[in-house]
């Protein structure tokens, strides 16, 4: 079968099933606006509860509200905030401009979730840092820690994958500070031993057919790394898939649409039997004051 034969037999599997808009049981400065989900499934749950999100806040394109949440749901459909919790995680310090790019992950041991967020600072030159928080319970977190600061790069919709005893982290768009531009083409690896521990970018990979991101997570499936992207810019794109086996991979390999639709902005998901559930994040025309942020749920069946 060519190349080209293969691609087409995994579009064709690509079946949506259903759909949904989710609900959060927090408003934030009167709206229910969200973007940048981050999920996680637990078959036999996490602290009694089976799916995990991390989210940013986005009530009217205001950088000040976008701070970092949690919330749990039994369904993946009504999310609630955790028992003694209080929203947000954390705010902005003075020097922010906002929060961004909420990420979450469970650690090799099973019971540590961390919290990744990119900080974004309007006065220093190191422009943004990636910084984590870390629970056991999803209720008491520990202090903000340093994950990676600048100078640049500057790594967009940073994701942690665990592989092979190590931890992989994934920045859409990189840009690095000899030229001053975003690489929308490329997906930087960085590589550590710990999670709050050295960090090192070990390579670039080509975006290949997926063409230039915006946004991404990256997750490690079955041996294979698998990348969700948004195509496009801050004004939304279309939904991608991509896969590549190793970190050191010079281009993504397969690309799979997943919607067709150009208001797309940071999604996520989850795979179940074959069984994608993606939580797209969704935004109205324009980018402004009245920008409607949302993220609905798509289930849909492919081949990984």
């Amino acid at each position: 079968m060519s190349k080209k034969e293969k691609l087409r037999e995994l579009k064709h599997e690509l079946i949506c099933i259903t759909s949904n808009k989710i609900d959060f049981d927090e408003v934030v400065n009167g709206k229910n606006d969200w973007v940048h989900p981050s999920v996680i499934y637990f078959e036999n749950g996490w602290n009694d509860h089976k799916y995990w999100m991390g989210i940013n806040a986005y009530p009217g394109t205001q950088g000040k509200w976008e701070n970092p949440y949690f919330f749990y749901s039994d369904n993946g459909t009504t999310w609630h905030t955790p028992n003694g919790l209080i929203q947000p995680l954390y705010g902005i310090d003075r020097d922010m401009l906002h929060n961004s790019d909420a990420a979450i992950f469970m650690d090799y041991d099973g019971v540590t979730m961390h919290y990744i967020n990119r900080a974004v600072f309007s006065t220093k030159e190191t422009t943004s840092l990636i910084e984590g928080i870390s629970s056991k319970d999803g209720v008491n977190w520990t202090e903000r820690k340093t994950i990676f600061s600048g100078p640049l790069p500057d790594y967009l919709s940073p994701s942690v994958c665990l592989a092979d005893g190590k931890y992989y982290m994934f920045g859409i768009a990189p840009k690095d500070i000899l030229n001053g531009e975003r690489d929308y083409k490329s997906i930087a690896v960085l590589e550590a031993e710990e999670v709050y521990g050295d960090w090192k970018e070990i390579n670039r990979i080509s975006t290949g057919q997926l063409g230039e991101l915006w946004h991404g997570e990256v997750q490690y499936i079955n041996g294979r790394f698998i990348i969700l992207g948004t195509t496009g810019s801050a004004d939304g794109g279309r939904l991608v898939i991509g896969k590549f086996n190793n970190v050191t991979d010079e281009r993504v390999g397969e690309e799979i649409r997943v919607t067709r639709g150009k208001a797309n902005y940071k999604s996520t998901f989850i795979v179940e039997n074959n069984i994608m559930q993606v939580f797209a994040g969704l935004k109205s025309p324009g980018l402004g004051l009245n920008t409607k942020w949302h993220v609905i749920k798509l289930r849909r069946r492919i081949k990984l």
